[in-house]
């Protein structure tokens, strides 16, 4: 889409970095028929054709057709319109006299270009992330500046302001407590629509679900089904419900509820070729979802190094593509995990780790750079900007990361994914070695048992009173 739409992740940022300032102040707006809000392109004319009701001919038989004076819903560059028309404003430079008729002042994020932020003499800062029509408002400045933007808003567009954190916001389940300094994510509700459209029986008549997938059968599964695919006919009727599901399964997977993400993305390699076998693990995925849909992403200022950005990456190579797993935390929880599929056969475990170490510092990259807008730079005591740790558990790729020279075993591997070395270089990640029974990314990778799912799990959303979690997270600090 074109309207001004910002990244789930960078929402997620966002949030963690309101949890961990006690002087954050969070609302939100909701903007009235916003496409017909925005401003015509100048020199173009619109036309559209009567609608039911009105007066179609004049009397020489000439089709009449109406003159647009703003964009219509529909139109295929309304969202656009509106998306500039936004923008414009807001970017816009504030009258001589400080008057904010004319603009807001702000600017709009490097990073992810529909977030925009407005940085004040005093240190304090101004935050809008819009979604369409909607969009959340974060400051720490005073009432008084945060009100004199609002006026402005309201008065160049027909918006209601709504004061105090949205319950629900991008289909998410928002609580904000500022006395204990925390800021809690879930899709409680969109889990239960889900429960309601698919669940064909009451949810205490399935088969218990403590993990979302079987680590011994759901790999076999989708090899049985890619490799018979062509000698088989492809039930219609069970290729539309799969995908339906499937499809509802990774929005809830791809924002928040990345326990479950590793197994919908190899569920969702199977679009074209499910089995009812397939379709059977997609319904205890949503099985698993709707009997621990509280689960939510908890970003805590009390969290051990807290301000700090950590970054986990992982691959695994048992099988023909390896799978790229990256894990970026702030605040304790997650606000960014990737488990993709990479797009060329690798020769060894090394080159995958590799691979996977320098998706995840373009990842690191783009994060650094949007929570520098967001007021809160990698920086150390003396104000100099710090290293972003990057944990893998593949001493190969380690050192592959720091040495510059080459070998018979790696001289093959494309240098852009050297990528990290340079980064490393620039002092941008600083490459540490971890155990593997201590990197959460496995969570990205592989189907992995009880015991462990439930240890990282525990971590990548800072589920409370978890023991296994302050255990394993005393590595971090």
């Amino acid at each position: 889409t074109n309207s001004p739409t910002c990244l789930t992740s960078s929402f997620k940022a966002a949030c963690a970095v309101a949890a961990l300032d006690p002087n954050m102040e969070v609302c939100s707006f909701d903007v009235t028929s916003a496409f017909c809000q925005g401003s015509p392109v100048a020199g173009r004319i619109r036309y559209a054709r009567a609608p039911v009701g009105m007066r179609t001919y004049d009397e020489n038989g000439v089709e009449l057709v109406l003159v647009l004076g703003a964009p219509l819903y529909g139109e295929p560059d309304a969202p656009l319109v509106w998306n500039n028309t936004f923008s414009e404003f807001v970017c816009g430079s504030p009258a001589p006299n400080g008057s904010l008729d004319a603009g807001l002042g702000m600017c709009r994020s490097d990073a992810d270009p529909s977030l925009f932020y407005k940085r004040f003499g005093d240190g304090t800062q101004l935050t809008i992330l819009p979604h369409v029509d909607d969009a959340i408002v974060m400051y720490n400045c005073s009432a008084a500046v945060a009100k004199s933007h609002e006026d402005a808003l309201q008065k160049r567009f027909d918006m209601s302001f709504n004061q105090g954190v949205p319950d629900y916001f991008l289909g998410l389940n928002l609580t904000h407590s500022t006395s204990s300094g925390e800021i809690s994510l879930s899709c409680q509700t969109y889990i239960r629509t889900m429960a309601d459209q698919f669940l064909t029986k009451p949810l205490d008549s399935y088969p218990s679900a403590h993990t979302p997938a079987c680590s011994d059968r759901l790999p076999k599964l989708f090899e049985e089904a890619r490799s018979t695919a062509k000698n088989r006919t492809i039930d219609a009727k069970l290729q539309k419900e799969y995908r339906s599901l499937v499809g509802s399964l990774q929005y809830a997977a791809s924002t928040v509820r990345s326990d479950v993400l590793y197994t919908v993305g190899l569920l969702g390699r199977a679009l074209t070729f499910p089995t009812p076998e397939l379709y059977d693990a997609a319904m205890r995925v949503l099985v698993y979802l709707a009997r621990h849909e509280n689960y939510a992403l908890r970003y805590s200022s009390s969290a051990p190094n807290a301000s700090t950005l950590w970054a986990w990456t992982d691959s695994d190579w048992s099988v023909m593509w390896s799978t790229t797993g990256v894990v970026l935390m702030l605040a304790g929880a997650a606000i960014l995990c990737v488990s993709r599929r990479q797009h060329c056969i690798t020769l060894s475990s090394t080159e995958a780790e590799l691979m996977a170490m320098s998706a995840g510092s373009v990842d690191i990259v783009y994060m650094r750079t949007l929570l520098g807008d967001l007021g809160l730079p990698q920086q150390n005591i003396a104000k100099a900007l710090k290293p972003t740790p990057l944990r893998c558990d593949n001493k190969g790729a380690k050192d592959l990361s720091h040495d510059r020279s080459t070998s018979s075993r790696s001289r093959h591997i494309d240098r852009r994914w050297f990528f990290v070395r340079e980064l490393q270089h620039n002092s941008v990640v600083e490459v540490i070695a971890v155990p593997t029974a201590d990197n959460i990314s496995d969570l990205m990778t592989k189907v992995l048992n009880r015991r462990d799912f439930e240890k990282f799990t525990s971590i990548v959303m800072n589920l409370p009173t978890s023991s296994i979690a302050q255990l394993v997270l005393s590595f971090i600090t």
